[in-house]
């Protein structure tokens, strides 16, 4: 083959390998003013962290009893605080094999479990004695889970004793006996473990024209800092600044990476390196981790330490982190130039490090040159596209109305705090502290006086004419019904239908109801956002309202926050309307891939992958961060939580009243997946909290017919009524300079006209006119006149009265006078 030939078959392979072209999004410019630069600015480790009330009893000494080593146990040790409760928690691979295990109080009493029932083998056993729950895992089989609670103000204090024998009895499976974990869950005293902002940027004091002191920097290579503290019920009650120290003993750290569970990290932190560990200004100690290649990471913490006033403390906390491939790099060369008479597009130069890169969210503070008076920030999703050097730019928006409103019509400008996002998890991909930009002319908008500007939601969410790729296909308009507008019911992560349909299909209401389906799917909120809007769109054509559950809540606020949509075009009373998301991140996805075994806690969770960052702590705070104030207005949102136990009596059997096992895992009250405080929305609409309801558990937060009636109802536009019968008239006088009937002269008249009458229901039928109490022609009009010129009161005291009737009988009335 020769050599031109064969480029010429590479050339049409090249062609025929081209993937269709891409589908367009739009995508909003956002914008508000430099009052809310603070509330902009990224979370600090404080707001991210992770709270662990739990101890993985895997680090116990193993003993061989018994003749040749047939019987091995371990044995572990932990302590309690006096009145601090805990609960016995296993987990297995195969239900109902479980771990014989024997726990023995520190005033000798002992409570047995052989893996079908726990007993108390002692004298007086009292408020100690409990029973146990045992249940198989609902999306993952074969399993189980035993739990054992021994709580209320009534507990010992000191050092417990836990000797765990191997699993007895034949494998239900084939294979190796069942996998078993064990682990505590106590009622308070939490250790957190936070990602570490760089101190440079925390306190302002390095604030200069570099990458340096970069806040939450996990791209490749990253080695992050993570700061472990203490906290308990009464410090989060009195809102202490500052919680009681721990005071670490012990200490060891483990990264793991997820997708081949190989552990890349582990460094054991005696008592004399412990005490090495530099502190923050919190008095948390910090750990510094190695750098670390592009991955999804478990980071686990074993501490043991002291706290005073409390006593001794030991927790294992885990942290999901994720570090980043950098996909952007911000050159530092940016541009600007007039898109029309009220915009400024400025243009950031970047390199594209993976062609397979996709969109990215982008902000900046705009300030005067040199920092001297902000404007307003900026941001949205962007796309790279090519520059007027050739070199790949970032587009955002500016609205002269903010160089207007802050008095500025004429100079250069400086960028702050720009950062470029990636959508999918939020974190940072690239930083700068501060970017100047040479403006050679501005808009005609920013020359507006104050006065003149006028605060549009074009100001703050743009004019809708920007687009980006998307990798997400149209939906055909098939999917939904004939109304043009109506309610989509949205599911959470990895999940399916939850909604009642009947509930949201009530007759006599405006709209139809459509069911948004991507069933047991992982996807970040951006994803997740982008599917909601091709099914509304194409479901409800004219416009619709969301009523989500779980992470569908938030993905519904991301998408009105970022993306246009027909969500944009609902007057309904509320918008979006949710029922336990996670607004603020959910203890277990932070757990979720710290123990396999625990996977099964939540049957939100099931076995989905991967992990979602933006369900995590740390990632919600992050993404909340980013969304644009005025959407909070727009969510109107639900809680629900376990029942409470009313007595002593009941808390020791505290299973009986709570939303699943996976309430043990999650701090403070909850409904099976979120907690309380994780389900809050700063700004939205709460709606207030249900006692007695769970996430997916039966009696289920979806399934309340009331509450749905009301979220039905509130999320359609009210009935248009019918139009009503408007009679109407209009005096018309018409001058005449010749043609009068006698002598011809000039002369006028009046008309007086009934066409501007507007019908009801039905069509008008009848016109009927009175003139000063006699009736008149029927018609739409009558003629009054002629009269001569200067003889004013020839038209004077004349009423003209018309009654307008449709063909439904229905009737009104107008008057004009004439003149």
């Amino acid at each position: 083959m020769t050599r031109r030939l064969l480029g010429l078959v590479l050339l049409v392979s090249v062609l025929l390998a081209r993937p269709a072209a891409a589908q367009e999004i739009g995508v909003k410019s956002l914008a508000g003013p430099p009052e809310e630069f603070a509330a902009r600015a990224l979370p600090t480790g404080p707001q991210t962290a992770v709270p662990s009330a739990v101890l993985l009893l895997d680090g116990g000494q193993r003993q061989n009893l018994g003749k040749g080593g047939a019987l091995a146990v371990d044995v572990s040790s932990f302590e309690t605080n006096p009145g601090v409760g805990f609960t016995l928690v296993q987990v297995t691979s195969q239900y109902p094999r479980f771990r014989p295990a024997t726990l023995t109080a520190p005033d000798g009493r002992r409570y047995e479990f052989d893996g079908a029932r726990m007993t108390c083998n002692f004298t007086r056993c009292g408020e100690y004695q409990a029973g146990l729950s045992m249940e198989p895992f609902v999306q993952q089989a074969p399993g189980g889970v035993a739990t054992f609670s021994i709580s209320g103000g009534e507990v010992q204090g000191g050092v417990w004793e836990l000797t765990l024998q191997d699993p007895v009895g034949e494998p239900l499976l084939d294979g190796p006996l069942p996998e078993v974990e064990t682990l505590l869950t106590f009622d308070d005293n939490v250790v957190q473990v936070e990602i570490e902002p760089d101190p440079c940027r925390a306190t302002a004091l390095c604030f200069a024209p570099t990458r340096a002191g970069k806040v939450f920097d996990l791209v490749d290579g990253a080695a992050p800092v993570l700061a472990v503290s203490f906290s308990n019920q009464k410090v989060r009650e009195r809102k202490v600044a500052l919680a009681p120290a721990l005071t670490l003993s012990a200490l060891t750290v483990t990264v793991t990476e997820v997708t081949s569970r190989t552990a890349v990290h582990r460094e054991v932190y005696r008592a004399d390196r412990v005490a090495a560990l530099a502190k923050n200004a919190a008095r948390s100690s910090l750990v510094q981790l190695p750098p670390l290649a592009p991955g999804r990471y478990s980071v686990r913490l074993d501490v043991a330490g002291e706290v005073a006033g409390v006593g001794r403390v030991q927790r294992t906390a885990f942290l999901f982190l994720p570090i980043l491939e950098r996909t952007h790099r911000l050159t530092g060369e940016v541009s600007a130039r007039v898109m029309d008479a009220e915009r400024l597009e400025i243009e950031l130069g970047v390199e594209t490090l993976l062609p397979e890169s996709g969109h990215l969210y982008a902000y900046a503070e705009v300030w005067t040159a040199g920092g001297k008076k902000p404007v307003a920030w900026i941001g949205g999703m962007t796309h790279p596209k090519p520059g007027t050097t050739g070199r790949s730019v970032l587009p955002l928006v500016l609205d002269g109305r903010w160089l207007a409103l802050a008095g500025v019509s004429a100079g250069n400008l400086e960028l702050r705090n720009l950062r470029v996002h990636d959508p999918d998890t939020f974190l940072p991909v690239d930083q700068l502290d501060r970017l100047p930009v040479t403006v050679a002319e501005l808009p005609r908008a920013a020359s507006l006086a104050r006065i003149q500007v006028i605060k549009d939601d074009s100001l703050y969410q743009g004019k809708g004419d920007i687009t980006i790729p998307t990798d997400v296909e149209p939906v055909d308009r098939g999917r939904g019904g004939p109304d043009d507008q109506g309610i989509l019911l949205v599911h959470g992560f990895c999940s399916g239908f939850v909604w009642p349909f009947a509930d949201f299909n009530v007759g006599g209401r405006v709209g139809g109801t459509a069911v948004f389906d991507d069933r047991n799917q992982s996807r970040s909120h951006d994803a997740f956002a982008r599917r909601i809007r091709e099914q509304g769109d194409a479901a409800f054509p004219a416009n619709f309202t969301v009523v989500a559950h779980s992470q569908g809540g938030a993905a519904a606020t991301h998408l009105r926050a970022f993306y246009n949509s027909n969500l944009d075009l609902s007057n309904a009373p509320r918008r979006i309307q949710t029922m336990g998301t996670p607004y603020g991140g959910s203890t277990l996805m932070d757990l979720y891939i710290a123990i396999p075994l625990l996977w099964g806690f939540a049957e939100a969770v099931g076995s989905c992958f991967p992990p979602q960052i933006d369900l995590s702590t740390v990632g919600s705070m992050i993404w909340q961060a980013l969304l644009p104030p005025w959407v909070r207005n727009d969510v109107f949102y639900y809680q629900t939580r376990h029942r409470m136990p009313r007595n002593f009596w009941q808390a020791l059997q505290f299973w009986r009243w709570n939303c699943g096992v996976a309430s043990y895992l999650i701090p403070g009250p909850d409904d099976g997946v979120v907690s309380d405080y994780q389900g809050l929305f700063p700004g939205a609409h709460n709606m207030g909290l249900t006692t007695g309801e769970c996430h997916v558990r039966d009696p289920r937060q979806t399934a309340n017919p009331s509450r749905n009636d009301i979220m039905d109802r509130e999320g359609r536009p009210a009935p248009v009524p019918p139009p009503t019968l408007q009679a109407a008239c209009a005096v018309e006088r018409i001058f005449h300079s010749s043609g009068h009937p006698i002598g011809g002269g000039s002369y006028f008249e009046y008309f007086v006209n009934a066409g501007g009458s507007t019908p009801g229901a039905f069509p008008i039928a009848s016109y009927t006119w009175t003139i000063n109490g006699a009736a008149g022609v029927p018609g739409t009009q009558v003629r009054i006149g002629p009269f001569l010129p200067g003889f004013p009161g020839q038209a004077s005291n004349y009423w003209v009265t018309v009654t307008v009737r449709d063909t439904s009988g229905a009737s009104a009335g107008a008057t004009c006078s004439v003149p």
